[in-house]
């Protein structure tokens, strides 16, 4: 069941943006360090590559070492712009939550607006309605007055 308001946000939506955020972080984070692990890999690689060039190592196994060092190196690539695709992906989320935070503290603010001029009609109704018995009253004392003077 919602707890939402009228107003156009509610809390399970809230939640479900606060949960979508909190993933497409933490999707995030996890690509950050496969980059990570994977320019350390090529990094490796590439050291591992210059001392067997030094070496003196045969030709083929240097091309072998070379097409996997350039093989990581299209996967470093590749990892950085699926990072850089999750890094929209959580700039959307969060501006997205941001605005259903935005939208709930309006509606918070809107909501109490409305309480406090609803309590302020409440209040002139009831003063209306007790100037109107107290009216009724002194009408009615003053008939019975005038009926004591009279008889």
């Amino acid at each position: 069941m919602s707890t939402g308001s009228s107003f156009g946000c509610d809390t399970t939506s809230l939640g479900s943006l606060t949960y979508r955020t909190a993933a497409a972080t933490a999707e995030m984070l996890r690509r950050e360090q496969a980059l990570d692990e994977c320019r350390a890999l090529a990094s490796a690689a590439q050291v591992h590559l210059a001392r067997a060039a030094a070496a003196g190592l045969q030709a083929h196994d240097l091309v072998k070492r070379r097409a996997h060092l350039a093989d990581l190196k299209r996967q470093q690539t590749e990892l950085a712009q699926e990072l850089e695709q999750q890094r929209e992906v959580v700039a959307l989320a969060e501006a997205e939550l941001e605005q259903a935070v935005s939208a709930l503290s309006q509606a918070s603010k809107d909501l109490r607006a409305i309480d406090k001029h609803r309590e302020a009609w409440r209040q002139r109704m009831q003063r209306a309605a007790e100037q109107r018995d107290q009216k009724l009253l002194d009408e009615i004392s003053t008939a019975a007055h005038r009926d004591d003077t009279n008889h």
